[in-house]
């Protein structure tokens, strides 16, 4: 067991890293970025809020240690925000929930079943990029 030190690796990064997500929460640092991003984006176009809110969601996933955590955390209050601007709920629902998804495939650390599967040769660095 001590031997295999990918997952030993594994364990410790995703720890710290579900800490991080959940102090973030405990702190109140989700609500009051979500509430800085609707002062910021006020006055905007419904479609350029969705567009800077689908790109914020998307890129904000490396704060994370699982889209789990990303999805708790930020999609309700990202939604909201597109939703007040005067974007259709359903569209912008949907299109949150896919960017949701494809974060996953950014990189070989970008979600947690991606580098166990790195880790144990399924998928090599080279074959992934």
């Amino acid at each position: 067991i001590l031997n295999e030190t990918g997952a030993w690796n594994t364990l410790v990064w995703f720890s710290v890293l579900v800490l991080m997500a959940e102090q973030l929460n405990k702190l109140g640092f989700i609500p009051w970025l979500s509430k800085l991003i609707a002062q910021g984006l006020n006055g905007f176009s419904w479609p350029i809020v969705l567009v800077l809110l689908i790109l914020f969601y998307f890129y904000s996933h490396y704060l994370f240690a699982s889209a789990t955590a990303h999805v708790s955390a930020m999609y309700a209050a990202l939604l909201g925000v597109a939703v007040a601007s005067g974007a259709p709920p359903l569209f912008s629902a949907l299109m949150l929930g896919f960017f949701g998804n494809l974060l996953a495939s950014t990189t070989h650390y970008s979600s947690g079943p991606a580098p166990l599967l790195y880790a144990a040769g399924y998928v090599t660095q080279k074959r992934w990029w």
